[in-house]
């Protein structure tokens, strides 16, 4: 925005930020022997294109919903943290039932044996087509 430091302080305390920023200014800002070291370059991500490192979500943050009816008074905080414990317990019992359905549909189709098409010689087809809505609809 433009703006120094100090302009976001009351100026009566700037003298204390000043004298305070100057007894530390070897702590915050060491120096550099450029002979040694050399020019310092660009910082690291300013070769980077905006937005390409998302910061991922924390696993505990509660869904908005809950946040809003926090915020404006009409559900306490730990009913919120219920809440939220809930919902997440129930994702992710459906994620285990989904992945138990998912390998006992594997393990299934393993156990069928595949048939040989009477119509055509070499032909393997398996004994339980696909069900319908299982196909990918075709668009004309």
């Amino acid at each position: 925005r433009g703006a120094s430091p100090l302009s976001y302080i009351k100026r009566d305390n700037w003298s204390s930020w000043v004298e305070y920023l100057s007894d530390r200014k070897e702590e915050f800002w060491p120096p550099r022997d450029v002979g040694k070291v050399g020019i310092e370059g660009p910082p690291e991500l300013v070769g980077e294109a905006p937005h390409t490192r998302p910061i991922a979500d924390p696993s505990d943050v509660s869904p908005l919903d809950l946040v809003v009816l926090v915020a404006s008074g009409r559900l306490g905080p730990e009913e919120a943290r219920l809440k939220r414990d809930a919902m997440n317990k129930k994702k992710q019992d459906q994620a285990e039932a989904e992945a138990e359905a998912e390998t006992n549909a594997t393990a299934n189709d393993a156990d069928e044996p595949a048939v040989q098409d009477p119509k055509e010689k070499g032909s393997i087809k398996l004994s339980s087509p696909a069900p319908i809505h299982a196909l990918p609809e075709l668009k004309a």
